[in-house]
């Protein structure tokens, strides 16, 4: 409508027919005689199919008009009006459709939502003489903006409502947070100017999308509620790729799932990346569809949701060779754990909950880190009882974390809890009780029992040499603690050899640029320094910054405090302060 009443000097006549169905499109045409005035002596017979060839005819043999053809939403709409299109060549047509696949000779544009500027804009534009007005204003019709993400209909609804209540902004944000789905559903048609000349009813947003799920086959609804749980951010497709060696019957969902896609698309429910392997659902799109599902078929949803991170498990979220995949995962397994609820909780949630919280406690992030694992603890305390070694696991974790933010007298009770219920699972030589022993030495030496810390971690080593070899990662980890140990009880010599052996190993397994591989370095360069061999401990401390630097971001807090310790072995060979912030530069940039 905005492009006809712009260029309505450009053509000689602007028409304007419904694509709704076959049968609105022709009634539509067939009502266009009465405005062209092809009837105007009463002679032309009542047949509708009569009146849309009369109509059709003008059309063809007249110049310089524009047809709008306005809500060609479904399949069969548009094969109708394609049908004529090789007749319609002497003016323009212009198709609204949210159908994404036309013949050759329609010259698609997609239209995106208004930007969040724009959006903000538009709100305080058509709520400012009724609404309420406070000081924050700009601020909270942002919130709105993004709330909504710019659809325009959502805008002007959001607005006709605010002026028909008189609210303040951050009064409808409120409300919106209880009463979303009656929001969405409201519509008074003179406060919302969206509808065209032959609109018959309201048309709010959640009618209207709730139209378009419709047309949709079932599997294709069931996958659209699945990412409706997910973060209204890009989704990698890569979640619905199969492994090779995957069972038939996930190869099969997967392939249902990329189909679900496709139709979806068709009737631009979802957006896909043209550069990029993601696709994206609007967050309206996504609330409406949970708001109007059923209880059973969301509890079926945020379980597939769940699954499909098991079934494309982008590896230990500790590793950072595994961020690439788990990133853009980052904010989907989020959103799902939120949806999800504890009772009655989806399969693998408290999965889900673990992996998660390792991976942004590996990134410092520990306050988001802490009530993942304390509900994952929760969840499977409910599940499996308080002495089952999944609850072992979930306590060693929150305990580690405990510890990381210097709480150790709350994170040794869970240590020892841990033991208890390993050994009592497993027996005193299993893997998981060096870990908890590991755990447990960690809290003792950083409160000063070293004594009792080195008979945990020697028979912690014992353990896993004995399990997995002496040249398991996990070996690494046992040597680096020891000798950690026995540097600080002023061992260095008994200490050397084992950092030396804990690097190689983690060199081998990991290659020369991994984070362990830093930890290693940093703590061989400092026991170097601690005996005055400052030169060879120098390259050892660079390359241990640049690695963390790159891997991990010069933020983290291991990256700051290797640079730390670098400035400071760097200023214990008296290197002159402009040539210290030059090395502390090409340390990352370099490598």
């Amino acid at each position: 409508m905005e492009y006809a009443h712009r260029h309505r000097g450009d053509y000689a006549a602007l028409l304007f027919v419904s694509g709704d169905s076959p049968e609105k499109l022709h009634a539509s045409l067939a009502a266009l005689c009465g405005v062209l005035h092809l009837d105007a002596e009463g002679n032309l017979p009542a047949e509708e199919a009569v009146r849309v060839a009369a109509a059709v005819d003008w059309l063809a043999s007249h110049r310089g008009w524009l047809l709008i053809v306005d809500n060609v939403d479904t399949e069969e709409s548009a094969t109708a009006l394609t049908g004529l299109l090789e007749r319609l060549t002497t003016g323009h047509v212009l198709i609204t459709s949210r159908l994404h696949d036309w013949a050759d000779n329609v010259e698609s544009l997609d239209l995106s939502v208004l930007s969040t500027a724009a959006a903000t804009d538009l709100l305080l534009q058509l709520t400012d003489k009724q609404r309420r007005k406070t000081a924050d204003d700009p601020a909270q019709a942002r919130l709105l903006a993004d709330l909504l993400e710019g659809l325009p209909l959502a805008l002007h609804q959001a607005a006709g409502y605010i002026r028909e209540q008189r609210l303040t902004l951050a009064d409808y944000l409120a409300l919106y947070e209880q009463e979303a789905a009656d929001l969405l559903g409201w519509f008074k048609q003179h406060l919302i100017p969206y509808a065209g000349p032959e609109e018959v009813g309201p048309r709010p947003v959640l009618i209207t999308w709730k139209t378009s799920f419709e047309k949709l086959d079932a599997d294709t609804r069931f996958w659209l509620l699945v990412f409706a749980h997910f973060a209204p951010d890009p989704i990698p497709e890569f979640l619905l790729d199969s492994a090779p060696d995957a069972e038939d019957e996930v190869k099969t969902r997967h392939r249902a799932a990329k189909r679900a896609l496709a139709q979806a698309e068709t009737y631009s429910l979802l957006t896909r990346d043209p550069d990029q392997p993601r696709f994206k659902l609007h967050r309206l799109v996504q609330q409406i569809l949970r708001l109007t599902a059923p209880e059973a078929d969301r509890a079926a949803a945020l379980a597939m949701g769940i699954q499909l991170f098991d079934e494309n498990y982008p590896g230990d979220p500790q590793d950072v060779r595994t961020w690439p995949r788990w990133t853009p995962m980052q904010a989907h397994a989020v959103s799902l754990a939120a949806h999800a609820p504890d009772a009655p909780a989806p399969e693998r949630l408290s999965w889900l909950l673990g992996e998660l919280a390792l991976l942004v406690e590996t990134k410092a992030l520990y306050a988001q880190s802490e009530p993942l694992k304390r509900r994952a603890l929760k969840l499977d305390e409910a599940s499996y009882g308080p002495d089952h070694p999944v609850v072992a696991i979930h306590l060693n974790n929150l305990a580690a974390l405990l510890q990381d933010t210097n709480r150790l007298a709350e994170a040794e009770p869970l240590m020892r809890r841990a033991l208890g219920i390993d050994e009592a699972s497993y027996g005193p030589d299993h893997p998981d009780v060096a870990r908890d022993l590991n755990n447990l030495a960690q809290v003792l030496q950083s409160t000063n029992r070293l004594a009792e810390a080195e008979l945990l971690m020697r028979r912690a080593l014992g353990i896993n040499e004995a399990s997995y070899g002496p040249d398991h990662p996990k070996v690494a980890i046992r040597l680096n603690n020891l000798a950690r140990l026995l540097q600080d009880t002023n061992r260095l010599a008994e200490a050397e050899p084992l950092m030396r052996r804990a690097l190689g190993i983690d060199e081998a397994s990991y290659g020369p640029d991994h984070p362990n591989v830093a930890i290693r370095l940093n703590n061989l360069a400092t026991l170097l320094q601690d005996t005055n061999r400052l030169a060879e401990a120098e390259p050892l401390m660079r390359r241990a910054f640049g690695i963390f630097g790159r891997s991990l971001g010069l933020e983290h807090p291991n990256s700051q405090t290797v640079r730390g310790n670098y400035i400071g072995l760097l200023q214990a060979q008296e290197v002159p302060e402009a040539e210290i912030e030059a090395r502390v530069r090409g340390a990352v940039v370099g490598g």
